[in-house]
């Protein structure tokens, strides 16, 4: 490194520096703009969707809420999934999130499955998922069909 007395007149490693900072914030605000577009797109589905890690609620869309029948979707942040979900398919449920959180597979094919409200009243639904890395945890990104009046 030059000391201010060796310094030649040279901008070269000033145009270089200030280049790499500029395309650092170029990808920053792109990654900023992407983020928005999903969580829009996400926010405004009109079918539920939750992100899960650690078999923990994440993450839970206006429609996710209103299928549980929750008012804030921090009434189910933190809490684990398996609340959620009838007994009956467990094991299948497990098996699902294993491939989905420690495997990172989609998980395409359609699962119905009841899911418990918080009231306790069950509803049918389709699920299926796809890995996500979210908050620095793996887990998944679940997407839900109301299927109980079709």
């Amino acid at each position: 490194m030059q000391t201010l007395d060796e310094y030649d007149g040279s901008m070269d490693g000033i145009i270089v520096y200030t280049e790499v900072i500029t395309d650092r914030i170029n990808e920053e605000q792109k990654l900023i703009q992407s983020e928005r577009r999903f969580r829009s797109i996400v926010e405004g589905a009109p079918d539920p969707i939750f992100i899960q890690t650690d078999m923990k609620f994440a993450y839970l869309n206006p429609a996710a809420c209103k299928l549980f029948g929750i008012n804030d979707p921090g009434e189910l942040i933190g809490k684990p999934v398996m609340e959620r979900f009838h007994p009956d398919n467990y094991e299948k449920i497990k098996s699902r999130i294993s491939r989905l959180n420690d495997m990172q597979e989609p998980v395409e094919e359609l699962l119905e499955q009841k899911f418990i409200r918080v009231d306790g009243s069950e509803v049918w639904v389709e699920t299926a998922g796809e890995p996500i890395t979210y908050e620095g945890k793996n887990g998944a990104l679940v997407f839900v069909r109301d299927v109980s009046e079709a």
